[in-house]
């Protein structure tokens, strides 16, 4: 009786140790990005994606919806990053409308940015 007890409280006490998943920033409905035309205006793609994680203005508008998907194997390790996408949603002038462009990093690590050389 008292080794299945203990059985027992170990089991119960392995079972809050599994994994996780994480998921930050915009969740992408399917289809939302076929719904967008070339072209659409900005209050359209508000009504199709939503409001996005940011909004740049360098040389017209320009959404960005940005999410990072990671996961812990066990409880109490650090996260590792499974998928990072950046959606940015380019807006020209109000005859062109806009364009989409996506970008999505799958890793196991976050990518760092490579050094630059200048030649003087």
């Amino acid at each position: 009786m008292r080794a299945l007890a203990g059985i027992a409280l170990v089991c119960a006490a392995l079972g809050g140790c599994t994994g996780e998943q994480f998921q930050k920033g915009y969740i992408l409905p399917p289809g939302a990005l076929e719904q967008i035309p070339i072209g659409a205006s900005q209050d359209q793609v508000l009504i199709v994606m939503g409001t996005p994680s940011t909004v740049a203005t360098l040389s017209g508008e320009v959404f960005y919806y940005i999410s990072q998907r990671s996961e812990r194997p066990v409880a109490f390790m650090n996260q590792r990053l499974v998928d990072q996408r950046v959606i940015a949603i380019y807006f020209g002038s109000p005859i062109t409308g806009c364009t989409t462009a996506a970008s999505s990093t799958s890793s196991a690590a976050p990518r760092r940015p490579r050094a630059r050389s200048s030649a003087t």
